[in-house]
């Protein structure tokens, strides 16, 4: 009798479906691949638990920070299922497919934009064998794949939408998307992020004036003794390259670049901050580099500006902090109620031939995913739109939009909707 139950318990157990993470040598049924701005790495993890089975996702990044690209790996959830509080349901093409999503953050939100409209070839994360074990299990990355390959993206994001990369958003030796590479894109909204600016600590004061970053971005003001007279020492600004979704938001909203055909332009690079005899600016590669300038400014007894999305807090052992714009503090809440205007509205597109595909399913799902109030909520600096309004998160949906029901517009005024 024993010997029975013994037997009819290993049977159910060979029965009964069994969900095992898939590992970079597993065969995926559909690899996905995005590109562009990093917000999305914050939350990446978080839409693959909601699209994907319990037990099947492996996160792999590129390195231990995976600060350029990261990748997730699961099997989608069965057809039908309805995910998040937008009720959003697994298409039939999906639903119990093995699905591998790459997402490359190298070089910023234009990537996300002229390459994907384009059908570009750029580096992605190359997941195979070569793949090391990190040691670590889900939601920690438990491979590093060092390896690049280039690959077409299907998908980007970025920080604003594609039409702003003209001017001086473009990345040395790009062209602006004509109207035709623009026509071949479908482009929404997906969140409102808020934007920051990031003083060293030696910085006395908890506020600065958007007149003063204006001037320090364009080079007017030099010294800190032009921002506030108690003040002296020349000013390093720590900014982004052109390309990235931050630099341009910030060349926007200060600027009014390149909205306006009198929009001021940004100052150029003067190159790495090698002595601080000067006004010096530097432009980093990604927001990691923006943060560790502030550190190393302040480690030369200097003081510093940089742009810095919401998204990213200083940690203890960093020597940066976050300032108010004309007194209104950069908070969720005061970008909620409209009194802080620095932010903008994600976008996430992809060429429109892509829809009705596979592909285009695990995107239009991801996409929709990604706008869910609940899972914004987990991520500091990030809200939803008005559009996809829900009275439970009232708290992080924006009451704002400079968009329409078309996409998001970031030369427009704020208008707020609720």
């Amino acid at each position: 009798m024993k010997l029975n139950k013994i037997a009819l318990a290993l049977a159910a157990l060979v029965a009964a479906p069994v969900a095992f993470a898939h590992s970079p040598t597993t065969t995926p049924d559909l690899v996905v691949r995005i590109s562009g701005a990093s917000a999305q790495q914050g939350t990446l993890v978080k839409i693959a638990e909601t699209m994907m089975v319990a037990g099947t996702i492996d996160v792999f990044y590129n390195d231990a920070s995976g600060k350029d690209h990261r990748a997730v790996f699961g099997t989608m959830k069965p057809t039908g299922t309805a995910i998040g509080v937008l009720n959003t349901t697994i298409p039939a093409s999906i639903g119990g497919k093995k699905v591998l999503i790459l997402d490359r953050a190298a070089g910023g939100s234009f990537y996300g934009v002229g390459p994907v409209a384009r059908a570009q070839a750029i580096d992605a994360m190359k997941v195979d064998g070569s793949c090391a074990s990190s040691g670590d299990t889900f939601p920690s990355p438990s491979y590093y794949c060092g390896g690049t390959e280039l690959q077409v993206s299907d998908a980007g994001v970025s920080d604003v939408e594609p039409g702003m990369f003209r001017g001086p958003n473009l990345p040395a030796g790009e062209t602006a998307l004509s109207a035709a590479e623009l026509a071949v894109l479908d482009v929404a909204s997906q969140n409102g992020v808020v934007m920051g600016i990031a003083v060293t600590n030696n910085y006395p004061y908890a506020t600065i004036s958007k007149a003063a970053v204006q001037s320090i971005m364009t080079g007017t003001y030099t010294d800190w003794s032009q921002v506030n007279a108690s003040l002296s020492g020349p000013i390093t600004l720590e900014t982004r390259a052109a390309g990235s979704g931050t630099k341009s938001a910030a060349n926007a909203f200060f600027l009014n670049a390149p909205c306006s055909t009198a929009g001021l332009v940004p100052f150029g690079a003067q190159g790495d901050p090698v002595n601080f005899s000067t006004y010096t600016v530097v432009e980093n590669g990604s927001t990691g580099g923006v943060k560790s300038g502030l550190n190393s400014v302040y480690a030369k007894g200097q003081m510093g500006l940089g742009l810095v999305s919401l998204e990213n807090t200083p940690s203890g052992s960093d020597n940066w902090k976050f300032v108010a714009i004309d007194g209104v503090a950069p908070t969720i809440a005061n970008a909620v109620s409209g009194d802080y205007q620095f932010f903008v509205e994600q976008s996430m597109q992809w060429r429109s031939s892509t829809n009705g595909t596979a592909v285009g399913d695990v995107l239009n799902t991801f996409r929709t995913v990604s706008s869910d109030p609940a899972i914004l909520s987990i991520l500091p600096g990030v809200a939803a739109t008005p559009f996809n309004y829900d009275p439970a998160y009232a708290a992080i949906t924006l009451k704002g939009t400079r968009a329409a029901v078309s996409g998001p517009n970031t030369c427009q005024p704020l208008q707020l909707f609720y």
